[in-house]
């Protein structure tokens, strides 16, 4: 055991002379000279960097060894760098809390643009003798209002607040770590159904 782990340390050693003289076939070769299990162990052993060139000569020399070097290389990489994206914490203060407030800031001179450059204005002044047809919320409210056509009046007024209950609670209902939104099914499904049922609502609401 122990002249099989000084046998694969002297190659180990002979394959980084090698890639400092720039032989990688030599390299190659060499890793060639022993069976395709010790192989993977040196080349895992190595500096990254000279794994990639090592790897990357292989793939276009089209070896196939008995053990697919490269299909090992591929899922124990994909499979560090999950567990780095899992284990990545994001500090509260200050890295969370300078992207809330910069988004935060950006909204608000948002909104004071449009209020200052675009402002509403005023309707004519109200009469009690006059009532205006057509009286509809304003455009935030309008799928609600749309709701209250479909379904009756208690369920219009409780929906809401289910949804709304819903979303606190989906935290703890999905607790699938990915971010990307492709993997975050349910997630990504509660958001599109709510998406499109709003925006559907709104323009019943609007056109009606």
């Amino acid at each position: 055991m122990e002249q099989k782990k000084a046998d694969k340390q002297e190659i180990v050693e002979r394959i980084k002379r090698l890639i400092e003289a720039n032989s990688l076939t030599g390299a190659i070769l060499l890793l060639k000279s022993v069976d395709s299990q010790t192989s993977f162990e040196i080349m895992s052993s190595l500096p990254e960097a000279d794994q990639n060139k090592l790897y990357d000569l292989w793939i276009a020399a089209d070896e196939k060894p008995d053990v697919s070097i490269v299909k090992k290389k591929k899922k124990e990489a994909a499979e560090q760098k999950k567990k780095m994206r899992l284990e990545e914490k994001i500090k509260f203060f200050p890295d969370h809390f300078i992207s809330e407030a910069t988004a935060m800031i950006i909204v608000v001179c948002l909104i004071s643009f449009l209020t200052i450059f675009f402002p509403a204005g005023l309707e004519s002044k109200s009469s009690a003798y006059i009532t205006p047809t057509a009286i509809k919320p304003e455009w935030y409210f309008l799928f609600l209002y749309a709701l209250l056509h479909f379904v009756p009046e208690l369920v219009g007024v409780l929906l809401p607040a289910v949804g709304i209950g819903g979303l606190f609670a989906l935290p703890f209902l999905d607790k699938n770590p990915e971010i990307h939104p492709l993997k975050r099914k349910i997630a990504m499904t509660v958001f599109t159904v709510l998406v499109v049922g709003i925006v559907t609502l709104a323009l019943i609401g609007y056109f009606e």
